[in-house]
């Protein structure tokens, strides 16, 4: 086990798990018929390994282009750009704009991986626009102020005061927040303090102010969980805060600060 794989381990509790589930999908590809089989493993080791992702990226990979060949019935090193109008045209109907980028730049991969230069710069390859209706957009009013988020502050528990300075402070997204364990903690010599965590598959570490600092120590000094692998935002029997239970937190804070209601309390915003 190399270093990068013992760091994945240490920040991220679903590791093995996503090792299991690569083991799977890696056998269940092995049963494909050629050339695809061969194709999808040769990507995943010249591609995925090579270039290091994380084994979620591993997964995403694998799994679109399994799908890929499932759905369309296509041989991945031969593609034509009617098989890519007809993936693109597929994929509009049943995913999101985000999830179409995100899998467009795994296909683009393998097309490239696998020398098919004509496709490169098809059209049905270009990432959409994010949001194709103002209904998707987030308006200008709808943004909770600095001064409305402070005031938040009031309203929680501690527990929560330490959260909310995470999802705030550092930018994290409320999944890798309640993910975080103690030893993902560096307390600087500035009065900040520095988060290391795994999101959408990748290492990351964040530097978070020093007044809101003081929420996260507050917490963790009094947290009964004290080993350094024990989650810092957890239940009473130790496993991680639930979503909603945090969202909901937050949301109670937002109604007893008397929030506008035209503000989006959402602790992804």
């Amino acid at each position: 086990m190399n270093l990068k794989e013992r760091k994945q381990i240490e920040l991220d509790p679903d590791y093995p798990k996503k090792q299991k589930a690569l083991e799977n999908l890696l056998n269940k590809i092995k049963k494909i018929s050629e050339p695809n089989r061969s194709i999808l493993l040769g990507f995943h080791e010249g591609y995925s390994i090579k270039n290091g992702n994380t084994i979620g990226t591993q997964i995403k990979n694998l799994y679109v282009l399994r799908r890929i060949t499932e759905d369309f019935k296509v041989c991945l090193s031969k593609l034509t750009a009617k098989d890519l109008e007809g993936i693109r045209i597929n994929w509009t109907k049943q995913k999101s704009p985000h999830a179409i980028s995100r899998d467009l730049r795994v296909l683009k991969a393998l097309i490239k991986h696998t020398n098919q230069k004509k496709l490169v710069s098809n059209e049905n390859l270009n990432a959409p626009a994010p949001y194709s209706t103002i209904e998707g957009k987030l308006r200008e009013e709808q943004i909770p102020k600095p001064e409305e988020i402070a005031k938040l502050f009031s309203f929680l528990p501690s527990k929560y005061k330490a959260i909310l300075a995470c999802l705030y402070g550092g930018g994290l997204r409320i999944s890798a927040a309640r993910f975080l364990k103690r030893n993902n903690l560096d307390w600087e010599s500035d009065g900040g303090v520095s988060l290391s965590f795994v999101s959408k598959g990748s290492i990351n570490k964040v530097w978070i102010r020093p007044d809101l600092t003081e929420f996260i120590k507050d917490w963790f000094n009094s947290s009964t969980f004290k080993t350094p692998s024990d989650f810092l935002f957890c239940t009473n029997t130790g496993t991680p805060l639930t979503i909603a239970a945090i969202s909901q937190a937050i949301q109670k804070a937002a109604i007893k600060a008397k929030w506008p209601a035209i503000r989006k309390c959402n602790p992804h915003i």
